[in-house]
């Protein structure tokens, strides 16, 4: 399998055009109000800005910015760039495995920030370390996952917790090992559509995952705590697979909404300047309950973890040691997801502000 080709460096440039499409939308934001909306540190806003002025992008005046000709022709073209590189992406395959004499070890991956923990552990070269071959499997969905694990063409999955519950409870026997992460879904609307609460969404058409995942429930949970009255007149599409959903989104005028998980949602943003986020489920869940929810947990069939705890132990040691990777050292693990993922840096910073790692459980 080919590598993908080489990604342009996106932070500064990125940034700038984030803070431009901002500004142009909104002159009379201030700098603070930048760094929160765009989840960047004032003194990076504040440098940027002042880059942006000496190059003639942008012009302080006393009722607030206004971006000039040449900021627009910026906005424009790199819109273009980043729009042509994320669309060439797409049908990419997020990862390339070595070729190794070894029998490999198949582990299960959602196509998911959260659910990545297993593939930056082999890039990062800890399976390798532990004299382990691995190759991944690639799910759009943990339902997915959970046939080929019950057939043994697995031996371990990262997925979303609610459909391995759902398992367990019709007498499946997946075995959860430990969490992965906490947040990462979002309900997304295009702002130029008047959206301002969710009731506003009446009769509208949203993309959706498919029902049963962690993020159908949280979404369904939220309508019917805060309005339960426009359920039954959306229209609800779940055709779509979660990482083409941002690609669908922009361009087609159907769609007034979006309910998906990062990077996904993160890529949506940068895709469109008239995407924003309008629920960011794991605050409203954190307000609720008061802690955090595991939104995708590593698992193993039962009887892989009776009959090989050797192997279950190290596989544990690899995901907790990654966990603290991407946790203690986040400016390289942002550009190892970003290679994995095969989306630029920029959007894993902009998605990691939605998503904690971690390997306890939290229900």
């Amino acid at each position: 399998m080919s590598k993908p080709p080489a990604l342009i460096k996106p932070t500064p440039l990125l940034r700038k055009l984030l803070i431009l499409r901002l500004l142009a939308k909104s002159p009379t934001t201030s700098q603070n109000e930048m760094a929160r909306r765009l989840h960047y540190a004032v003194s990076a806003v504040n440098r940027l800005v002042r880059e942006l002025q000496t190059e003639g992008l942008v012009i302080r005046q006393a009722d607030g910015w206004l971006v000039t000709d040449s900021g627009r022709r910026f906005v424009q073209e790199w819109t273009e760039t980043y729009n042509e590189q994320l669309q060439a992406m797409k049908a990419m395959d997020p990862i390339w495995a070595p070729d190794s004499s070894r029998k490999p070890l198949f582990i299960g991956v959602v196509r998911a920030l959260g659910t990545a923990v297993p593939l930056v552990a082999k890039r990062i070269g800890l399976f390798e370390a532990a004299r382990i071959a691995v190759e991944e499997k690639l799910y759009d969905y943990a339902s997915d996952m959970l046939g080929d694990l019950a057939e043994d063409r697995i031996s371990f999955g990262c997925g979303g917790m609610a459909a391995f519950l759902e398992a367990k409870g019709q007498g499946m026997t997946p075995e959860i090992l430990a969490a992965c992460n906490s947040g990462g879904h979002a309900l997304v609307i295009k702002s130029n559509l008047g959206i301002e609460n969710v009731s506003d969404l009446e009769g509208r058409t949203i993309l959706l995952p498919l029902r049963g995942t962690v993020t159908d429930r949280l979404f369904v949970d939220y309508l019917h705590a805060q309005c339960p009255s426009i359920e039954v007149t959306l229209q609800l599409d779940r055709s779509i697979s979660p990482a083409n959903m941002p690609f669908a989104f922009v361009s087609n005028d159907r769609y007034a909404a979006m309910v998906t998980w990062e990077p996904w949602v993160s890529v949506s943003e940068i895709l469109s300047e008239d995407v924003t986020v309008l629920v960011d489920f794991a605050r409203t869940w954190q307000d609720a309950v008061g802690r955090p929810y595991s939104t995708s947990v590593l698992i193993a069939q039962a009887s892989t973890v009776v009959a090989n705890r050797d192997l279950v132990e190290s596989i544990l040691k690899i995901h907790r040691n990654t966990i603290r990777f991407l946790n203690e050292h986040p400016t390289r693990a942002n550009e190892v997801l970003a290679a994995t993922l095969n989306v630029p840096t920029d959007v894993i910073e902009r998605a990691r502000t939605r998503v904690t790692f971690h390997s306890d459980l939290h229900w």
